[in-house]
């Protein structure tokens, strides 16, 4: 992972309604910490997904422009705060969110898993080859 962030120059953040400190503490306890330069949490924005706001302050402190990145999330708040910002979105489901509600909302992608995506599918999304799941489900069975 490490090697392939830093050939493709990825920048990593995190988005969240939760607390910074139990985001830190989380990712530290997962060992992963070091892959996220930056973190915006409840306490440093007013107005929260739906709203664009954690977005916008996370791609100004990356220095990334909007058309240049790609958010996932499982819920639907945060597509829609994503795509208010800007940001190509992937919609990943859970035990709270189906396809049908991520279809609604107009996400970019639908996946069942992080195990989906590669540095491929999200230069395609960047680049607007929108990569549908029938693509991703048909790869994984030819591999």
């Amino acid at each position: 992972m490490q090697h392939n962030i830093k050939k493709h120059k990825i920048k990593f953040g995190i988005a969240s309604v939760n607390r910074g400190d139990i985001i830190v503490y989380d990712l530290n306890m997962l060992g992963l910490r070091k892959y996220f330069k930056k973190i915006i949490a409840y306490e440093d924005v007013i107005n929260h997904k739906p709203a664009p706001d954690v977005y916008l302050k996370l791609i100004k402190e990356l220095n990334v422009s909007p058309s240049q990145c790609v958010g996932i999330e499982d819920g639907l708040d945060g597509i829609i705060g994503m795509k208010r910002a800007g940001i190509k979105t992937i919609g990943l489901l859970s035990e709270f969110t189906t396809k049908k509600d991520f279809i609604k909302i107009k996400a970019d992608l639908i996946i069942k898993s992080t195990k989906d995506i590669n540095i491929n599918i999200i230069k395609n999304l960047i680049d607007n080859n929108l990569v549908t799941e029938k693509k991703i489900l048909t790869k994984k069975r030819n591999e």
